[in-house]
């Protein structure tokens, strides 16, 4: 049977190994996995499958095709900040997201323009 002593020193010890592993991960552009909060998910009744964590996603973009990561920053943000459904994952790369935000906006802009023409015609 172990003294109290040597528990705290061993738990010591884990932690500091724990820690130095996340920092050589963090070196190599590995992210670290980061725990679900279940109580913010959004999912359909009848998928109750939730994640206990968030790791690294990999994907490859369906407008350049470029190999991107979905980070476990950026999916804990997804479905507990905004509130996505916890069966989508990424499937375009963040300069895409943004061609195509724009591409959208321009032809709401021209939409909305021809309904302003429309009405002020009729």
């Amino acid at each position: 049977m172990k003294s109290g002593k040597k528990k705290k020193f061993e738990l010591k010890r884990k932690r500091a190994l724990k820690k130095e592993n996340e920092r050589q991960l963090a070196k190599l552009g590995v992210n670290t996995p980061i725990a679900a909060d279940h109580s913010k998910l959004n999912s359909p009744s009848c998928m109750p499958r939730f994640p206990i964590f968030y790791y690294d996603v990999s994907f490859a973009c369906r407008g350049c095709g470029s190999n991107e990561v979905w980070t476990p920053k950026q999916q804990k943000w997804w479905y507990e900040i905004i509130g996505g459904n916890i069966e989508t994952t990424a499937i375009y790369c963040r300069p895409c997201r943004i061609k195509r935000r724009l591409i959208k906006s321009e032809a709401r802009r021209g939409h909305l323009e021809g309904l302003a023409k429309k009405r002020g015609n009729a």
